[in-house]
């Protein structure tokens, strides 16, 4: 039977994301973020842990096999699934720039102000 990844939530709910990223990420862009794309993730990985299942192990090879680029998948999606776990950890706070001021002075640097980045 092939491993099952759990999606893991993040450490608020869809109505406490609301509120309490407004000022950094719209509700609709959060909500496709979490509810889609991260969740995309670990549904792909399930069905990739299915296809490896069953794949051919005996003609894999260097260059190119099923097996192969089940492989590449698995590894790629596991990859954003824990990559989008330490996003949701780490985003979030009361909004205080003065608390990242390395964060701050990239931004800057990059867009010229906080409120022209945001």
């Amino acid at each position: 039977m092939a491993y099952e990844w759990k999606f893991n939530p993040r450490p608020y709910s869809d109505e406490e994301a609301k509120e309490l990223l407004k000022d950094v990420v719209s509700p609709e862009t959060s909500d496709w973020h979490y509810n889609t794309h991260h969740k995309g993730y670990v549904t792909f990985l399930n069905k990739i842990e299915a296809g490896l299942e069953n794949a051919d192990k005996a003609g894999a090879n260097g260059n190119w096999s099923d097996f192969g680029e089940l492989k590449r998948r698995q590894t790629w999606n596991h990859g954003g699934t824990i990559l989008h776990d330490v996003y949701w950890e780490v985003l979030g706070g009361d909004g205080d720039p003065s608390k990242g001021p390395e964060v701050v002075a990239a931004i800057e640097r990059e867009y010229g102000s906080f409120d022209a980045w945001k």
